[in-house]
């Protein structure tokens, strides 16, 4: 009896009130995305504990993820970092380039749909799929990734995509010479693991140029890694590559990139670009922000007076001001290899001069365009 009245006294919960908790979980969910940092470059061997102290620098930290390998629960480099402030966020930002035992750690912001690492953490202790008709989460897909560093290796390559989830195979493109081409293809078993590996690495500052990452269709095999037909976006021909390899020139210096014989529509440059280098505000910040550097625009050798710099400076805030957007700060970096230091009004103007400045040509000499830390840019300038 006493087994049937409690059987009559249990009620299941009704579904309108199980759909408003999930709603609350997942408003929850967002809510702490947006105090979320997501840090890559760190030390493997770095522990929460370490973590949590070196961001600790930027405001209260309420909670600290390293993601791990799935079979060796080892450290990949990677980790999201909660505030209790979404206020801290700029400052976590700023901190990007600072050393964590012996390596300079990046920062980037999260965002609710890149929130990989505790969807990770939660697949992890999921019991295996029951067999049935193949969902959208398990079917492969094809990511390509641009401009490439020469120096980059596939083992590199493998070891920052793969905490996105499991890899089917990754090639780095070559030409018949053995010499790396800038393009890499990944193909993921699973179609969700690719597209979140797509949204938070795309614009990755890597080995000191930045990645464009993108989706393709599944393709199990890798024969014609070398020739991605048009479905695809592209096709690279001899006309194209030598196109691709000028402007990774541009971009990392001439004696970075092996010479082939260029196309004949191509013009040899007046002089070989210099090598990227850090300016006064430390790394260039993996995400656009308002503020930029201009590298290579002038030789401080080979300027003349006492106002030489306040010129360049004028020139350059009237040809941007013209053709991009209201600048509100200026500084020609004197004694730089022709750094100068642009704060716009807005991240879509910034963005649209980095666009169109980067690798561009000015007085026989080739400019490189680099966004810079907010944060930084504001305490160094005070403005």
């Amino acid at each position: 009896g006493d087994r049937e009245g409690y059987g009559r006294r249990r009620e299941q919960t009704p579904p309108e009130v199980r759909a408003q908790k999930e709603r609350e979980r997942e408003m929850e969910r967002r809510e702490r995305d947006t105090r979320t940092i997501f840090a890559f470059n760190v030390a493997t061997k770095a522990t929460e504990r370490e973590i949590y102290d070196f961001f600790s620098k930027a405001g209260t930290v309420s909670d600290v993820r390293i993601i791990t390998d799935r079979h060796t629960r080892r450290s990949k480099g990677f980790a999201y970092v909660e505030f209790e402030s979404k206020a801290n966020i700029p400052n976590a930002m700023g901190l990007s380039g600072q050393i964590l035992m012996g390596q300079p750690v990046m920062v980037k912001a999260s965002e609710a749909e890149k929130n990989i690492a505790w969807e990770a953490s939660r697949q992890a202790f999921q019991a295996p799929p029951v067999a049935g008709p193949q969902t959208l989460g398990t079917v492969p897909i094809r990511v390509h990734v641009q401009a490439v560093h020469p120096d980059v290796t596939e083992a590199d390559l493998t070891s920052i995509f793969e905490p996105f989830g499991r890899i089917d195979h990754l090639q780095l493109t070559r030409d018949p010479q053995n010499q790396a081409q800038g393009l890499a293809v990944i193909q993921f078993t699973s179609h969700m693991d690719g597209m979140k590996a797509a949204k938070e690495l795309h614009g990755l500052e890597l080995a000191g140029q930045r990645i464009s990452v993108s989706l393709g269709p599944p393709d199990g095999s890798m024969a014609q890694v070398n020739e991605i037909d048009d479905a695809d976006g592209f096709r690279l021909n001899a006309q194209s590559r030598a196109a691709l390899m000028q402007r990774l020139q541009g971009k990392l210096g001439a004696e970075a990139i092996p010479q082939a014989a260029p196309a004949p529509v191509l013009q040899a440059p007046a002089e070989a670009p210099r090598p990227l280098h850090q300016g006064v505000l430390g790394p260039a910040s993996p995400i656009p922000t308002p503020c930029l550097l201009l590298t290579n625009l002038f030789d401080p050798k080979e300027e003349e007076g006492d106002s030489w710099d306040a010129e360049i400076a004028d020139d350059v805030k009237q040809e941007c001001e013209a053709k991009f957007g209201a600048v509100t700060h200026i500084h020609v970096e004197k004694d730089s290899p022709g750094d100068v230091y642009i704060r716009f009004a807005t991240q879509e103007a910034a963005s649209t001069a980095q666009k169109a400045l980067n690798g561009r040509w000015f007085a026989k000499r080739q400019i490189a365009a680099h966004f810079q830390f907010a944060p930084v840019y504001a305490k160094h300038f005070q403005c």
